[in-house]
C-alpha cells in the first residue's frame, strides 16, 4: 500500500513538524532543516512520481503540486524568521551563524553578475585614500579597494561579524595585502575626524537599526571633501527592517547640509561632504 512515494512523504512531513517547532524557538536548526525539507519535498515527487512513473495510489497526476506547495511555504517561512532574526533585541546584533553561511553563499552568486570593478570606481577612488568600507561582510569591496589604493592608501574594514572579520583577514594574509586594517565593531570605528577620503556603506544601511548613528559617524570620520558610497540592492533591503529608501536618504542627507549628490547611476549614489 505504502510504497516509496508514502513513505519519503511521511518522513519529511515529520521533520516539516520539527522545524516548525525549532523555527518557532528560534533555533538554527529550525532554519536548516526546514529549508533541507523544502529542497528536499522539491525533488520527492520528481523522483517517486515522474521518475520512478510511480502515480499516488489515486492516480492523480497532480498530485507533486502539494508537496511542491509545502515546499515553498516551508523554505519562505524559513526566510522570513532568517530575515527577522535580529527583531527580538534592542541592540544591534550580529548575524548568527547560519545567516552568516546562507548570505555568503547568496552573495558568492549574486559577484558573479555585480561588477565590483565600476562599483568602488564610481566614487573615484585613487592611490593612496584612506577608504572605510563600512559592513565590510567578506570584503567583496574590500580587497579591491585595497589593491587599488596600493601601499601608500590603507582600507579599513569594519562590520559586526566576527565570522567576517576572520574572513577579510584570511582573505588580505592570501593576497599579501598589508594595507587593510579590519574593526569589529557596530558603529564606533574609532578612526580620528577627517581622516578618510571614501566610505563604502554598499549593501549595508537597511540592516542597520541604528541608522542615525551610522551617518553621523561616517560623517564624523570623512575630511571635506570625501565621497560616501552608497547603495543598496534587493537582498541587503529584504533581510533588513525599517528600510530606507533612496529618497529619504537623498532628503537625510542633502537637507542638513552636510552632503551634497554629486553622481547617480543605477541607485548607486555618491555623495561629497560639504560641512
Amino acid at each position: 500500500m505504502g510504497g516509496p512515494g508514502a513513505i519519503v512523504t511521511t518522513i519529511f512531513a515529520g521533520l516539516l513538524i520539527i522545524s516548525i517547532i525549532l523555527l518557532v524557538l528560534r533555533n538554527k536548526w529550525g532554519l536548516i532543516l526546514g529549508i533541507t525539507d523544502g529542497v528536499f519535498m522539491i525533488f520527492q515527487p520528481i523522483l517517486v512520481h515522474i521518475i520512478l512513473a510511480r502515480p499516488d495510489q489515486n492516480g492523480v497526476w497532480w498530485y507533486p503540486i502539494f508537496p511542491w506547495i509545502q515546499a515553498i511555504l516551508i523554505i519562505y517561512f524559513s526566510f522570513l524568521v532568517l530575515r527577522n532574526e535580529n527583531k527580538y533585541s534592542d541592540s544591534q546584533k550580529p548575524m548568527s551563524w547560519f545567516a552568516f553561511k546562507i548570505m555568503t553563499i547568496i552573495m558568492s552568486i549574486r559577484k558573479k553578475f555585480r561588477n565590483i570593478e565600476e562599483e568602488i570606481s564610481l566614487a573615484g577612488i585613487n592611490a593612496g585614500d584612506y577608504i572605510l568600507d563600512f559592513g565590510c561582510g567578506f570584503g567583496l569591496n574590500t580587497l579591491p579597494a585595497a589593491q587599488k589604493v596600493k601601499k601608500q592608501g590603507k582600507v579599513f574594514a569594519l562590520d559586526i561579524s566576527p565570522q567576517a572579520i576572520e574572513v577579510v583577514k584570511d582573505k588580505a594574509r592570501k593576497n599579501e595585502l598589508e594595507n587593510i586594517e579590519t574593526i569589529l565593531s557596530d558603529c564606533n570605528t574609532k578612526l580620528e575626524d577627517k581622516s578618510i577620503d571614501i566610505v563604502y556603506l554598499h549593501n549595508t544601511l537597511p540592516i542597520v537599526r541604528d541608522k542615525e548613528n551610522v551617518l553621523t559617524e561616517i560623517h564624523r570620520v570623512l575630511k571635506i571633501g570625501g565621497r560616501l558610497s552608497y547603495m543598496s540592492r534587493a537582498i541587503s533591503r529584504s533581510y533588513g527592517e525599517d528600510t530606507i529608501g533612496d529618497e529619504k536618504l537623498k532628503k537625510l542627507l542633502v537637507s542638513n547640509n552636510k552632503f551634497k549628490l554629486s553622481k547617480e547611476k543605477n541607485r548607486h549614489l555618491i555623495f561629497n561632504k560639504i560641512g
